[in-house]
Parts: structure tokens; C-alpha cells; sequence
């Protein structure tokens, strides 16, 4: 069987070289033999196998890396000798972030990798990415997407990603803490205020919550701020409007309830505080989910309650961030034969089959219609449903963000939580940068 596909495979791809004009040098003239002294025909040779490079970010801690792992090897076992993916780890998220802004910029992009949608215009834009808009188009892969899945996801016409996992972002509380600190789960900033008097004369940290490790505690928080403030339009809003600065007010009176090292502490320090309840209250995904259930104290995942934003000013509780956490893409590329082994890897990766024991696996959601109904009972189904249940939904200020806008964000953000500079300021700044 996989000698028919690779015989196949050569005579799809000569047809193609032909259609595109190009052909062999003619072969000198030769007079025909007799039809009794012909030779028989020689068959054709089998098609070179084709190897894709794959930046994999799903490695190492993070709770996608085993089910993620089988999948690859899965695909390679099924077209073996004729695609192969080659795995390239990248467990630093930051770092990773970063070598892809470079390698995209200076054409070097690899044959696959992942992204955030921070960059999703840049790259979309770049020259760079293969154009996927005929392959998505296919009924057979269309069909395999949630509705409204590649709203927005179109420039000039064409679609330049796949969008694959999702989450909702929800705030998740530590019963057993606020049992102990004698406080339910708030539902406002006065609630959450008061709680956290009483959790922190109980002798734990109220939230987890740090600037470093790519400030993603922070913006998670100050989208919680700015939705409880403007909305779930309140993306739609300038940086220096009345609502930012409002909301960047709000964020600043975090610090006090926040853990010590809240300026440039890191990601997996904060983390691990959360994981082994020196923390109460915790900001993440839902791919965060096999990790708490992995590595937290024990029982910590089925002793969590589940919230969205705060009510501020009587308004805009109950909503929840829901994204596209994580896209995948693939380097432009005019040889058909590539472009063949990047939609095979693509059409294997979104059939149902292999995407639901993955968020089964791991806690994370995907852009794949799998029967969610088959997840687990547990936190990834208590987040699913009340992402579901939320009384609106945004996304974050870092994937609304450009990377210019970003970059003053990360500049700033010390500054504000230090008190160094005005919330107006600050704001001021981000509108600076979107200029």
C-alpha cells in the first residue's frame, strides 16, 4: 500500500510540473524498435520521502507534550517513507516567541510551527506563511471546525493558520483556603477586597500574580480589570480613553493582595505557588488543567470553584476570556509535494479522533468539533461549562494588542504597579505606541 501511495505521489507531481510549463530536456530522436524486440517498460521511481521541520512548543511541563507526541508519531507511521515529521522542542515559551519573530522576519520560517495570535497579523502579512485558504475551503476539513472558527482570521481574502487550541481563562479560587480564611468566593471587588483581608491574616497569599515571564499573570489580570470596567466591548475602546485609565486604576490596587515578588517574579514560580496553596486566588487556561491535577497538592483540581469577572460598580460580573491561545502554520513553499506533506499533517491533526483524547489528556480545548460530551467530569468540564454559561466573553489585551502596543506594555507595567508613573500615564503610553 504505502508503494502505490508513493508511485502515486511521483505521477501527481509530474502532472504538476507539467501544468506549471516546466518539463524535461527532450531526449535525442530514436528510431522504434519492432514491437517484438521492445523492452519492457521500467516502472517508476518511488517519490523522495518529504521531511517538515516542526517547531514544537508542546513539550517538556506542558500538559499537551504525551497525547501531542503520539499524534506525530501516529502521522509518521501512517505515511511512512513518504512524509516524516522532524521535531524540533522548544520548552521556553518567551524564548521560543522570540526566535520565531526573528526567524519569520528574516525568511528563515520553519516548515511548521505554532503561535500566538499577537502575531497573527505580522505573520499573516509577512509573505512568509503558506496560504491555507483552498485547503480549509475542502468541505472535509471545513466541516471539522467549531462554528465561527476563521471569523477574522482572513487578510486579503486568504487564511494563513490553523487555528487549533482554545481556552477559557476563567479565575479559580481555592476552597479549602477561603474555608479556612472564613470567606466565600467573591463576585466584586468589595467582595474581594474584604476575602482578601481575611485570607491574608490567615497566612496565605491572596492572588497569584507576577509581571515577569512575559507579563502573562498581569495581562490576565488587567483584562479582568478592563472587562469589569468597559465590558465585553472594551477592546473596541482607544488605550488613553476614560475606561483604560480607569481600568488600569483598578489593576494597581491588586498589588498589596498580590505574592511578594509580584514586579518580574516568573511564571513557574508563581505557578508552583498556586499549585501548593501558598495562593488562593490563580488567573489561567484550561491546558492548565492536567498540570494542577499533576502537579498541585493532592486533590487540589476538585477543590476549586470556578468565576469570571468581578462586578465593579454593579456591572460586567459573570464574563470569562475566552481565546485562541494557539494557531499553526506553515512556511510558503512552491513545491507541491511539500505543499502536500503540510495539508497530510494538517488533515491528520484535526480528525476528531486524535483531537479529543488530547484535550481529554491535558485539560486544553481545541477549535476541532469533537464530542466535548466524551471529556472527563472534572475541572476542564467545570471551566467548559462555565466559559459557556458566562454572560459575555473576551479576549486578552495582549492577543488585541500589537506587538509595538505590547512592547509598551511590558516596558511600563513595573512602573505602574511600582507607582512610578500614573495610570494615565501608562495609558497614555500604550496610545503612544499604536500611533
Amino acid at each position: 500500500m504505502k508503494k502505490l501511495i508513493a508511485l502515486l505521489l511521483a505521477a501527481v507531481m509530474c502532472f504538476a510540473l507539467c501544468a506549471c510549463g516546466q518539463s524535461a530536456a527532450p531526449a535525442p530522436a530514436q528510431e522504434a524498435a519492432p514491437a517484438e524486440e521492445a523492452a519492457p517498460a521500467e516502472a517508476a521511481a518511488p517519490a523522495e520521502k518529504v521531511t517538515l521541520t516542526l517547531m514544537n512548543i508542546w513539550c517538556g511541563a506542558d500538559s499537551k507534550t504525551t497525547e501531542w507526541t503520539r499524534i506525530i508519531n501516529d502521522f509518521n507511521a501512517e505515511y511512512e517513507g513518504v512524509y516524516e515529521i522532524v521535531v524540533e522542542d522548544q520548552p521556553n515559551y518567551d524564548d521560543y516567541e522570540l526566535k520565531m519573530k526573528a526567524l519569520v522576519a528574516s525568511g528563515d520560517t520553519p516548515d511548521l510551527f505554532t503561535f500566538k495570535g499577537q502575531v497573527l497579523k505580522d505573520y499573516s502579512t509577512s509573505g512568509q506563511l503558506m496560504d491555507l485558504t483552498a485547503f480549509l475551503a475542502k468541505d472535509e476539513i471545513a466541516s471539522r471546525f467549531k462554528p465561527g472558527t476563521f471569523n477574522g482570521l482572513d487578510f486579503d481574502g486568504s487564511i494563513y493558520c490553523i487555528p487549533y487550541e482554545t481556552a477559557y481563562i476563567p479565575l479559580m479560587y481555592n476552597n479549602k483556603l477561603l474555608e479556612a480564611a472564613g470567606v466565600e468566593v467573591p463576585t466584586s471587588f468589595d467582595e474581594l477586597y474584604a476575602a482578601a483581608d481575611k485570607i491574608t491574616a490567615s497566612g496565605v497569599t491572596p492572588l497569584t500574580h507576577v509581571t515577569g515571564g512575559n507579563a502573562w499573570f498581569s495581562q490576565l489580570w488587567f483584562t479582568y480589570c478592563l472587562a469589569s470596567v468597559a465590558g465585553e466591548h472594551a477592546l473596541e475602546l482607544a488605550y488613553d480613553s476614560p475606561e483604560w485609565i480607569e481600568a488600569a486604576e483598578l489593576y494597581k490596587t491588586l498589588a498589596p493582595i498580590s505574592e511578594a515578588d509580584l514586579v518580574g517574579g516568573g511564571t513557574q514560580e508563581a505557578n508552583g505557588l498556586f499549585f501548593n496553596e501558598k495562593t488562593a486566588i490563580y488567573v489561567n487556561g484550561t491546558w492548565i488543567c492536567g498540570r494542577i491535577a499533576n502537579e498541585g497538592v493532592p486533590g487540589l483540581a476538585d477543590g476549586l470553584s470556578i468565576g469570571g469577572s468581578l462586578a465593579y460598580n454593579g456591572k460586567n460580573g459573570g464574563g470569562m476570556i475566552n481565546i485562541n491561545q494557539g494557531y499553526l502554520g506553515a512556511a510558503r513553499s512552491d513545491d507541491p509535494a511539500h505543499i502536500a506533506a503540510v495539508e497530510a499533517f494538517f488533515e491528520f491533526i484535526t480528525r476528531a479522533e486524535q483531537v479529543l483524547p488530547l484535550s481529554k489528556s491535558s485539560g486544553a480545548l481545541f477549535s476541532v468539533d469533537y464530542d466535548e460530551s466524551q471529556l472527563d467530569p472534572g475541572l476542564q468540564t467545570q471551566i467548559l461549562n462555565a466559559g459557556k454559561a458566562a454572560s459575555f466573553t473576551i479576549n486578552t489585551i495582549q492577543n488585541s494588542m500589537s506587538p509595538q502596543v505590547w512592547g509598551a506594555y511590558l516596558e511600563n507595567i513595573d512602573a505602574l504597579v511600582l507607582g512610578e508613573i500614573t495610570a494615565e500615564q501608562f495609558c497614555q503610553a500604550l496610545a503612544a505606541a499604536a500611533e
